[in-house]
């Protein structure tokens, strides 16, 4: 008989990837990774580390970067949603009439790799995984 508790962590992935500015790094270690404020109610993540790391590149120069790596275990499976950018392009490009928000965060993953959390990572669940700074 299959547990119901594994059978739900085999939709997950082993690892998610989030990539924000070092200086952020303290408070998120103490308080957790929280959705910006005034900003989207959510948290990117992506199980595809190459992701995070062009992400993280985005920022300007001199920015010092960090990629965390965060264990999908320990978030609530409720919170997760679908990615409202590169999806929303992704679903353009196939022709499909649906919108970004009538994808489960399953086929978002499965499409992308890349989903929304709208709660707060624990810091337990947080692991630094690497850290630059942006070069040009």
């Amino acid at each position: 008989m299959i547990k119901l508790k594994s059978l739900l962590e085999s939709r997950l992935p082993k690892k998610f990837f989030h990539t924000t500015k070092e200086e952020y790094l303290p408070s998120i270690m103490k308080n957790g990774l929280h959705p910006q404020k005034g900003g989207k109610e959510w948290i990117y993540l992506t199980e595809n580390q190459y992701t995070a790391q062009n992400y993280g590149n985005m920022f300007d120069r001199g920015t010092k970067v960090v990629m965390l790596e965060i264990d999908p275990k320990q978030l609530d499976e409720n919170l997760l949603g679908p990615d409202d950018d590169d999806l929303s392009d992704v679903l353009h490009q196939e022709s499909d009439v649906r919108r970004w928000y009538e994808i489960s965060w399953q086929e978002s993953m499965k499409k992308i790799s890349q989903v929304t959390y709208s709660g707060v990572v624990p810091p337990r669940a947080i692991k630094i995984k690497e850290k630059w700074k942006i070069k040009f």
